[in-house]
């Protein structure tokens, strides 16, 4: 398990990133890129910064939630999707030439359904 546990300042965290692709639950606060990358009950679990309880709470939740192993393949899936270079590099170039469209403003990985 990766818990994330930021109060301050955080850009798209590379190590929640990481914990995804490596199968691994992630926890994170509402800080900055996390809720981005982490869409709550579904990747992941949110939480609100400087509360320790909840931290324990989603750890508890997290080792007994019933959709675990889905939560963890779609947080891997997301990342495949999102995240791999030539992913990313197409996006951008896409973006750039007007090819294609743009991420929805404010979202690092773009709402739709994961199968």
């Amino acid at each position: 398990m990766a818990i994330l546990a930021s109060f301050g300042h955080e850009g798209i965290p590379q190590s929640g990133l990481q914990a995804m692709y490596a199968e691994t639950p992630f926890i994170g606060t509402t800080v900055g890129g996390i809720p981005e990358i982490v869409e709550d009950q579904v990747t992941g679990l949110l939480i609100e910064p400087k509360r320790p309880n909840a931290i324990a709470e989603a750890v508890v939740r997290s080792l007994q939630q019933p959709n675990r192993e889905k939560m963890i393949r779609r947080a891997k899936e997301q990342v495949l999707a999102n995240v791999l270079v030539d992913t990313m590099g197409n996006a951008v170039y896409d973006a750039i030439s007007g090819a294609g469209t743009a991420p929805t403003k404010g979202r690092f990985f773009p709402k739709r359904p994961l199968q």
